[in-house]
């Protein structure tokens, strides 16, 4: 994927949607470490990102933003991964209600 976004920001037309698109995949990989731990099924991850796409990009913009900085992905990585447990946490699913309740 990140070979495919390199060459279309290697074409003009596709040069603003090159970073969008990164930042959306970011976003989504950190949010998915935390779906993952709630063990929710894929295709319902997908939904979720479709669903909650405006707060997916704000996170994934961050850390792409972060990566300006030498070493900046591994010293955001944990806290890119706190906030992205923070946001799933306000989505009110039904799984994080289970395990709160033990």
């Amino acid at each position: 994927v990140s070979v495919v976004l390199l060459l279309l920001s290697l074409i003009p037309p596709f040069l603003m949607i090159t970073p969008i698109c990164f930042a959306l995949l970011l976003g989504y990989e950190v949010i998915d470490l935390a779906l993952a731990a709630l063990r929710i099924p894929l295709l319902s991850r997908w939904k979720l990102l479709v669903n909650h796409i405006l707060e997916v990009l704000i996170l994934g913009g961050i850390f792409t933003l972060s990566m300006v900085i030498p070493f900046g992905s591994l010293l955001f990585y944990g806290p890119a991964s706190y906030a992205a447990a923070k946001v799933v946490s306000r989505w009110k699913l039904p799984e994080v209600g289970r395990l709160t309740r033990g």
